[in-house]
């Protein structure tokens, strides 16, 4: 019986411990899932100032364009 008692207590906290472990899991899931999502809008930033680049310089080579030498 004592060793019963033993094996319940065992699981119980072997239990307790899945518990804690699935619960940091969770949270660095989460972490991971805002990070992901502020890598998708730095992204974003980049490209479109990438493309705002773009066209300016697009708009430099027109009006250089106009200059004879």
């Amino acid at each position: 019986l004592a060793a019963l008692s033993d094996l319940n207590a065992s699981i119980a906290s072997s239990t307790l411990q899945q518990s804690h472990v699935a619960e940091e899991i969770n949270q660095n899931i989460n972490r991971v899932a805002g990070l992901a999502g502020t890598s998708t809008a730095a992204a974003q930033q980049a490209s479109n100032a990438s493309e705002s680049l773009a066209q300016l310089a697009r708009n430099l080579t027109g009006l250089l364009s106009q200059f004879k030498v």
